[in-house]
């Protein structure tokens, strides 16, 4: 091989489907001509809601959210900050304008500034999980386990008694980054373990329909982006044992063990029980009812009949032949 025509190293950078893959540095990034049409785009909306008393545009808008959504693949939280931009879109017509709010106005201020470091990058393979929290949630209090060995508890405040399960879950996240600042601070991936579904998918999605529970994945997301960490959610199958949270105070549920027995022997156990309990309390609270007496009519012979009433008596006394056999 000529040494002026040949290449030590393959190529370490290819552009596939709009995306930069780096193989070198193994993360998918944007190539600089993408981020800087999305970052335009944004600076021109923010400039024409300023001019215009909130309102913009709904194609441009529309277009902008089109091109945003599609380099998701790079931008780990851009669902995050496009869910108040749909809301918009969604409650005008296609050709009408829409007004932007200023929680919509700050999405647009957070793509505008895309080129700031930590903002796009996704690694191409599994990254390394630095610290793994495995949390639990009732309606009266939460608890966590760190590394399944460091565990941490509280209560909710009055004020949160009428909140629902799935909200509760969620704050438990936020309430678990809180309760380790000193190693979660590392930074690097945050593996949370967790029974709930819903929670799974809000975290791993970075989104939810629901008002309440944006709010808190938004302080979560921001408070682990302070810590220059990342989350993501695995879901852990619930287990009926003894544990640090429950709603009568001494727990129903054990978070963090890994080397328990099966759920399903357990969810046999709960169900064999549950059937006990409630044909006991059947027993307990069906009426009693009084058996009737069996009354038989006295039975009449023929022959005796023929004779006179006092054969009959006597032979309605004794069995039948048949009877007998």
């Amino acid at each position: 091989m000529h040494p002026h025509k040949g290449a030590v190293e393959d190529t370490r950078q290819r552009t596939a489907i709009g995306y930069l893959v780096d193989t070198s540095a193994r993360r998918l990034l944007l190539p600089a001509t993408r981020e800087a049409k999305m970052m335009r785009a944004a600076v021109s909306l923010l400039a024409e809601s300023a001019s215009n008393r909130r309102w913009v545009g709904g194609r441009r808008l529309r277009r902008f959210c089109g091109l945003a959504m599609s380099s998701a693949l790079a931008v780990p939280i851009a669902r995050f900050h496009l869910r108040r931009l749909h809301q918009c879109i969604g409650s005008t017509q296609p050709c009408w304008d829409a007004r932007l709010p200023e929680d919509a106005r700050h999405d647009l201020a957070r793509w505008a500034s895309l080129g700031a470091p930590g903002q796009i990058d996704r690694f191409l393979w599994q990254e390394v999980v630095r610290v793994e929290l495995t949390t639990e949630a009732c309606l009266s209090g939460w608890g966590v386990v760190l590394d399944r060995c460091l565990p941490a508890r509280g209560l909710f405040g009055p004020e949160s008694s009428a909140e629902l399960i799935n909200l509760k879950e969620l704050v438990a996240v936020r309430m678990a980054i809180e309760s380790f600042p000193g190693a979660i601070a590392r930074g690097g991936l945050i593996r949370v373990r967790c029974d709930n579904t819903v929670v799974v998918a809000v975290v791993n999605a970075m989104v939810s329909r629901s008002v309440p529970r944006m709010v808190a994945l938004l302080r979560a997301v921001s408070l682990s982006s302070r810590l220059c960490c990342r989350l993501e959610a695995s879901w852990l199958p619930a287990r009926r044992m003894c544990g640090p949270t429950s709603s009568r105070g001494i727990g129903t549920r054990r978070i963090g063990v890994s080397n328990a027995p099966s759920s399903s022997r357990w969810t046999r156990r709960g169900a064999r029980a549950l059937s006990t309990v409630l044909r006991r309390r059947a027993r307990r609270t069906s009426p009693v009812s009084t058996p009737r007496p069996r009354i038989r009519a006295p039975r009449r012979s023929t022959a005796g009949s023929s004779i006179g009433g006092g054969a009959s008596e006597t032979s309605s006394a004794l069995p039948s032949p048949k009877r007998r056999l």
